[in-house]
C-alpha cells in the first residue's frame, strides 16, 4: 500500500482492520504505536530509496577497513549506512557520482537510532576528514562518498534491508540477531552467541507465556 502511494493514516486503517479481523486478542491500544512505527520506517525507506527492489549488496574488505579507521562508533555507523545506500543506488542504475540525496535524517535514524538535529554534525565530521563531499544537483543536495572500493573481496553481504545496522554490529562486535517467528511481529532481536533456541523476541515470548498460563 505504501508503494502504491497510500498516506500513513490510510495504511494504518487498513492494517488495523486486517488485524481486528484476523488476529485473535488484538487490542488496538497495545498495537497502535508499533504499527505506526513500522509504517514510518517503511515510508522512510521508500523516500530514501525503494530498497526492497534490490536483492543484495556487498561491502568490501577495504571499505570496511576504511570505516573502522574512523575509530568512533557513531561515525562508523553513519559511514556504514551511507555506503549501503550508495551500493543500492548503484544496483538500481544510478548514473550520478553522488548518492543519498537530501534524506539525511532517515540515515541518522537507521545509523544512530534517532533524528536529533545535533547528530547532523556527524556528516560534517565525515566531510572534514574527506570521507564525503556535498554536491548540488537538480534533486537538491547530494553526497559524494569517497571511500567506495570495488576491487577488494567482499567482507559483508547484505540481503535483508530491515535494520541494516545489525550487519555492522555483527561484524564489529560479534553480536547475533534473529528474526521473531511471530509473523505479525517479524522484527529482529538480539540473542546470546550460544543461544540456539530463542525463536521469538522478548515481547512476543512474554505474550506466548501468558497464553499458556491462562
Amino acid at each position: 500500500y505504501i508503494l502504491e502511494g497510500y498516506e500513513k493514516e490510510e495504511v494504518y486503517n487498513i492494517v488495523d482492520e486486517f488485524m481486528e479481523k484476523n488476529y485473535e486478542g488484538y487490542i488496538r491500544g497495545k498495537w497502535e504505536d508499533f504499527i505506526y512505527k513500522m509504517i514510518e520506517t517503511i515510508m522512510g525507506l521508500k523516500r530514501l530509496n525503494p530498497i526492497i527492489d534490490v536483492d543484495k549488496v556487498s561491502i568490501t574488505k577495504n571499505e570496511w577497513d576504511k570505516i573502522i579507521e574512523l575509530n568512533d562508533k557513531r561515525l562508523e555507523k553513519v559511514a556504514f549506512v551511507l555506503l549501503v545506500y550508495k551500493k543500492v543506488l548503484d544496483k538500481k542504475g544510478n548514473t550520478h557520482d553522488y548518492t543519498v540525496g537530501n534524506e539525511l535524517m532517515d540515515i541518522l535514524q537507521e545509523a544512530v537510532g534517532n533524528r536529533k538535529q545535533e547528530n547532523k554534525v556527524l556528516f560534517g565530521e565525515l566531510k572534514k576528514i574527506g570521507y564525503i563531499d556535498n554536491v548540488k544537483s537538480c534533486d537538491g543536495i547530494g553526497i559524494t562518498i569517497n571511500y567506495c572500493d570495488y576491487e577488494s573481496e567482499d567482507k559483508i553481504i547484505i540481503e535483508d534491508f530491515d535494520k541494516i545496522i545489525h550487519y555492522y554490529n555483527e561484524v564489529k562486535f560479534g553480536w547475533k540477531y534473529r528474526k521473531c517467528e511471530n509473523k505479525e511481529c517479524n522484527k529482529w532481536f538480539r540473542v546470546r552467541k550460544t543461544d540456539t533456541k530463542s525463536k521469538k523476541c522478548k515481547k512476543c515470548q512474554v505474550e506466548e507465556n501468558k497464553k499458556k498460563t491462562r
